[in-house]
């Protein structure tokens, strides 16, 4: 391992930690780990308009979104979630996330 860590398989960043025993930093950890979560929940479809909902990852939760019509809908206790986010001020992340998910 170098003296500043390995470069995280997924973003590049300087790390020690690891998972899996690749280098990956601790914030594509959790990442994947969301994404491991969302694939393993159940498909939903849109209440408006029936079409298959995406799963999504904002603010460290996985929500439903449908891509026909952009409805966002949430599981209990996520939306209590996203006002503490807001309230400690991560606001920026929340509009950005919705409005240009990667």
């Amino acid at each position: 391992m170098a003296l500043f860590g390995e470069k995280c398989t997924r973003c590049g960043r300087r790390t020690k930690h690891a998972y899996k025993d690749a280098p990956t930093c601790e914030d594509c950890e959790q990442e994947l780990l969301l994404k491991l979560k969302a694939e393993a929940e159940e498909a939903r479809q849109c209440p408006l308009d029936g079409t298959a909902m995406a799963k999504e990852i904002i603010m460290s939760i996985v929500i439903d979104r449908c891509p026909a019509c952009r409805g966002v809908w949430l599981d209990g206790g996520e939306l209590e979630y996203m006002k503490r986010g807001i309230e400690i001020g991560t606001a920026n992340d929340l509009v950005r996330g919705i409005a240009y998910p990667y």
